[in-house]
């Protein structure tokens, strides 16, 4: 029998859990082809990172959730108050979005040759270290004028997108340098300083953008780098400093944004992180706040209580708003802004709050935006299509050779590590977008460096 502030159950809810739990565990067998064996075909394939992130925000979340919702908290609605048949409706649409994305997934990848990123195949045996030097300086520029609107500094809203596609190009250089370091017979002098110099607009971008994904992201190219080089690295080793990192990115990230964005003095900010303060209640511990962050549960466990019941299927039809969302807005100024998550907080996830209480965007899930645009059958399509574009993309790079299928793991890690709790449009954009700027960019640098080259 549930405990007070335990979730509700029925006879059917353990039985959805398992199914949900089997289906997981089954499908980390699509990590593991084209070669890839162990631990690191998980981190080295975007099915990987998609698969952690859905046990991430589903399973562990719905476990602790049944351990103590209270605790755990993050909705202002409690999450114990909430019917059992919502629990395993919840339960049935994240199993029946993993089916259909894994389905999508496996018919995506079975594909031939690198497709759109064959310019990238050429890349490493063309590459310049000037072109790496000027993509450096140019990221790192563009990643800080894109911070500063967050101080206050007028930055048009039109440019913002570019500054930020722009900016995400420093996984390039890094992962060429990293990667030619670890190479056996390479001559490491040519890269030692430069390795480190193509990390600065990684550092930048976590200094304007605190965010624990951007922060993996910075430690992720050199540690996929040495894996695509044959090193051998212990899951051991890689758990423990995963757990440090993400306990004190937690409790330091939290406090950073604090004062960069709320003014906040460095005491207010680093309040939470005194000791004595956790006496008083487990809910301001920094691990806590790790669990909470994984909430892709409670946003479609709240989306399914009140959709339909509260609020209709809005009927949108996600490739249109795909297709709008990828014309610039330098094209097209009254492009509407996309505010989904806007939407979500004030209408599922502070349904009944006054506008003061409602604090910041909560994301809404792939899984329940889906659901709230058409019901099952929007997650089934939504689900499949974007399996479709991870398998797509993961197939061309499998077939690339190991530093720049290196460099592409690396610049989309973040698209594909916030997608399972952003809505699809949102996420399918921003690939397509990233993918683009990419391209061209690789295309002009083995361009240049043909011409340059000596007849």
């Amino acid at each position: 029998m549930s405990q007070p502030y335990d979730l509700q159950y029925d006879i059917y809810t353990l039985p959805f859990a398992l199914c949900l739990l089997s289906l997981w565990l089954c499908s980390v067998r699509l990590c593991f082809r084209s070669g890839r064996r162990g631990w690191e075909g998980i981190i080295t394939s975007f099915i990987g990172f998609t698969w952690v992130t859905f046990g991430l925000h589903f399973l562990l979340r719905f476990a602790f959730l049944s351990w103590d919702s209270e605790t755990y908290q993050r909705t202002h609605v409690p999450m114990w108050s909430i019917e059992p048949s919502t629990i395993n409706s919840a339960l049935a649409v994240a199993g029946l979005y993993w089916v259909f994305l894994c389905a999508g997934y496996a018919i995506g990848v079975r594909g031939r040759g690198p497709g759109l990123l064959a310019p990238v195949s050429r890349l490493d045996a063309t590459w310049d270290p000037r072109a790496g030097d000027t993509v450096a300086v140019i990221a790192g520029l563009s990643l800080f004028f894109f911070g500063a609107q967050h101080v206050e500094v007028p930055v048009p809203r039109w440019l913002l997108t570019p500054l930020g596609l722009i900016g995400a190009l420093w996984p390039i250089p890094a992962s060429i340098a990293w990667g030619a370091w670890h190479r056996p017979g390479e001559d490491r002098s040519r890269w030692g300083a430069r390795r480190w110099f193509y990390m600065l607009p990684g550092f930048v971008m976590v200094a304007v953008l605190p965010y624990r994904e951007r922060m993996l992201q910075f430690l992720l190219v050199p540690l996929v780098a040495a894996i695509s080089a044959g090193r051998r690295i212990s899951l051991g080793r890689v758990f423990v400093f995963a757990t440090v990192i993400l306990l004190l990115s937690t409790a330091g990230m939290s406090s950073y944004r604090k004062i960069l964005w709320e003014q906040m003095t460095v005491t207010e900010a680093t309040e939470n992180l005194d000791p004595e303060m956790w006496e008083t209640g487990a809910e301001k511990a920094p691990w806590v706040d790790i669990v909470r962050r994984f909430h892709g549960f409670d946003s479609l466990t709240l989306t399914l209580a009140y959709v339909p019941q509260v609020y209709p299927f809005e009927g949108r039809n996600f490739l249109f708003d795909i297709l709008i969302q990828l014309i610039p807005r330098a094209i097209y100024p009254e492009k509407p802004l996309w505010e989904r998550s806007a939407e979500f907080s004030i209408k599922i996830w502070g349904y009944g709050l006054p506008e003061e209480r409602l604090g910041t965007k909560i994301a809404p899930s792939m899984a329940g935006d889906l659901y709230s645009s058409g019901g099952y059958l929007a997650v089934v399509m939504g689900a499949m299509f974007w399996g479709l574009v991870i398998g797509a993309l993961e197939g061309w790079k499998d077939r690339l050779p190991p530093i720049p299928a290196t460099m592409v793991l690396a610049f989309l890690f973040t698209a594909f590590l916030g997608a399972i709790e952003r809505d699809v449009v949102l996420v399918v954009a921003s690939t397509v977008q990233l993918l683009v700027v990419f391209l061209v960019v690789t295309v002009l640098i083995t361009h240049g460096a043909a011409m340059v080259q000596p007849k």
